[in-house]
């Protein structure tokens, strides 16, 4: 229960951060989805029906925030996180960190190339620029839900 607990703290904060500080905080344009990141790792460390109703809370959260296509990221985070998790499963890897590079650059990228698609404007540049951020911010991410699972890499 307790481990419960503290992964839905740390996504609270980091969507409060996410949503809230870096929105005023940030200096570019364009900002990292540290939500996004978190599923990945979630994902890429735990089966998928441990962490569904997490990746769900996280879509969501971010969902009520989004002005536009309420459930996107609901749905694109589920699925994202079952293909990753499937993948993950899968292929035996001995860098873990590589594959979180090409999960959240591909999966960013498609979610961008989803958007570009639907709403008919050039998103996908910049879901190239947020994918980069992504990557930068991968490692604190992936250190914090590490030590809400009390596991050190």
């Amino acid at each position: 229960m307790k481990q419960v607990t503290r992964l839905g703290i740390l996504i609270v904060v980091l969507g409060l951060f996410q949503l809230n500080i870096l929105y005023f905080l940030w200096p570019f344009a364009v900002k990292p989805d540290l939500l996004f990141i978190l599923v990945i790792v979630m994902a890429m460390n735990s089966e998928f029906r441990k962490i569904a109703g997490y990746v769900l809370f996280c879509g969501l959260l971010k969902d009520v925030f989004a002005l536009r296509l309420f459930g996107f990221n609901s749905l694109l985070f589920s699925l994202e996180a079952f293909l990753v998790g499937y993948i993950c499963r899968r292929l035996y890897y001995q860098e873990k960190a590589w594959f979180g590079f090409i999960f959240l650059v591909s999966a960013g990228v498609l979610n961008y190339l989803i958007l570009t698609i639907i709403l008919k404007r050039p998103y996908i540049v910049i879901g190239l620029a947020e994918a980069a951020l992504n990557c930068l911010f991968f490692p604190i991410i992936e250190k914090l839900y590490a030590v809400t699972n009390r596991r050190l890499f």
